[in-house]
């Protein structure tokens, strides 16, 4: 879809027909596979145990060619992101379509490719990249995790590490961050009647609920018709934004529900 400009439809079908993509690409395009992926990943660097249904998660069915290339013009681009992060113990775990500087080396992985991410406190940043799916791919991460049960059963004991890098006894179960909590900036889309008076109305309910604004852009102008206005917040609460929101659609000021896009801007 970035590269292209196509549309999720089309991209799908696209990436079906080349074999990146399953006849069923629901786990996939849900987001539900980045969520499993993430819940390993939460274990093996802060060494507590987190289930998917505990995982926010957003898949990228609702993202379009539009939002794409605004976000290109804020100076963004879009990436599913399984993102986890550790604020005093609790654990904030969520996947969900974020937009990234695009001078971020994230911001530059497509295709197949996979990669993680890795910021440590001493260590600073490092990022591991590689084919995330196909054949050999996909086999080659089968076989090890079967070589790797296969040595745990050969140690034998219950004092042998966990798989994942932690004696088991060791484990606990993560507190998690709940996504009300969660502080982002956002960009927002909105189908609004370009007429006097109704962006500020918009601004005034954003303000209202603690949202401030960034950036706001809108190109075209037709009195009288539907015309899409770009916003980029400041940071805020999750909660702040979902109340808004809901208050914008209640008074009818636009046409159609919202859109709107998490932006990490310091990963």
């Amino acid at each position: 879809m970035t590269e292209q400009g196509a549309e999720f439809a089309n991209a799908l079908k696209d990436a079906q027909a080349s074999g990146l993509a399953e006849a069923d690409p629901t786990l996939d395009v849900g987001g539900h596979d980045a969520a499993h992926k993430l819940c390993l990943l939460v274990t093996l660097a802060f060494g507590v145990s987190l289930t998917p249904d505990k995982v926010y998660t957003e898949g990228i069915t609702r993202i379009t060619s539009a939002d794409i290339a605004y976000a290109s013009e804020l100076g963004y681009v879009i990436k599913l992101l399984a993102i986890a992060k550790d604020d005093g113990g609790v654990i904030e775990a969520r996947v969900h379509p974020t937009m990234i500087p695009r001078r971020h080396v994230l911001a530059s992985v497509g295709g197949a490719l996979n990669a993680i991410y890795i910021h440590g406190e001493a260590l600073g940043s490092t990022m591991y990249i590689g084919q995330g799916a196909g054949q050999m791919p996909t086999a080659t991460a089968v076989m090890a995790d079967i070589l790797q049960i296969a040595r745990d059963r050969r140690a034998g004991g219950d004092a042998r590490p966990h798989s994942l890098g932690y004696p088991v006894g060791f484990i606990k179960r993560a507190r998690v961050k709940p996504m009300d909590d969660v502080v982002c900036e956002y960009y927002l889309r909105f189908l609004a009647e370009d007429k006097p008076g109704v962006l500020g109305r918009i601004a005034s309910v954003l303000g209202r609920n603690g949202i401030s604004m960034a950036s706001v852009i809108q190109h075209e102008r037709s009195a009288g018709k539907n015309v899409p206005v770009i916003m980029r917040s400041h940071e805020t609460r999750e909660r702040n934004l979902s109340r808004a929101l809901k208050e914008i659609v209640r008074r009818k000021l636009v046409a159609a529900a919202p859109a709107f896009i998490r932006i990490e801007e310091q990963l």
